[in-house]
């Protein structure tokens, strides 16, 4: 999927739209919306702008070498699809370390929009709750998808199982990642 097709697809998902209700309010044809969030075409910025302002978003350009949330979300949306835990946990801890590596603004703009969902309710927690964290290191304002019921697991599980992790491994789990009710261990978000 194109960065277009994956923006799109999440401020629609946050704006509560159909594609159908896309069409009708941007009056951009079916099909040239379904290609785009389907990342079978690449729209233009000024179309870009023009669908999102249909869902109550605009485009905003921010210079930054670093993906942000809604990337975050898209990549780790497409491991889980395809069974991949492994590479679904690298792509967030990229995105940990995106969040880690910068500072005041430009750390709440990689974390403002939200991601869309992940197929996984573990993942779509974990990143609310890396996003989290990460603001809260230096007391910055938190966008409101962080606080969405449905990003907060019913109870506590951790974030990936394999054969070096057990539920019983996890010693030190972050408050941020608490409040959601994802295990991971501090340790697991500082880079190597």
């Amino acid at each position: 999927m194109t960065r277009a097709g994956t923006l799109l697809r999440a401020a629609r998902a946050s704006s509560g739209l159909t594609q159908a209700e896309v069409v009708r309010r941007s009056g951009v044809d079916k099909s040239t919306v379904s290609l785009i969030e389907s990342g079978r075409r690449n729209p233009s910025l000024e179309k870009v702008d023009h669908l999102l302002r249909s869902t109550g978003r605009r485009v905003g350009i921010y210079p930054t070498t670093r993906s942000g949330s809604v990337e975050a979300g898209g990549i780790i949306g497409e491991w889980v699809a395809d069974g991949d835990e492994e590479a679904a946990l690298r792509a967030f801890l990229r995105f940990s370390d995106n969040l880690s590596a910068t500072t005041g603004v430009d750390r709440v703009v990689l974390a403002a929009a939200e991601p869309p969902p992940t197929g996984s309710a573990t993942w779509d927690a974990a990143l609310a709750a890396v996003t989290e964290y990460w603001l809260e290191q230096e007391n910055l304002p938190k966008p409101a998808w962080v606080d969405d019921e449905s990003r907060t697991l019913r109870e506590a599980t951790p974030l990936i199982l394999n054969r070096w992790t057990s539920a019983r491994s996890i010693r030190d789990v972050p408050n941020a990642f608490g409040k959601h009710r994802v295990l991971v261990d501090e340790s697991t978000l500082q880079s190597a």
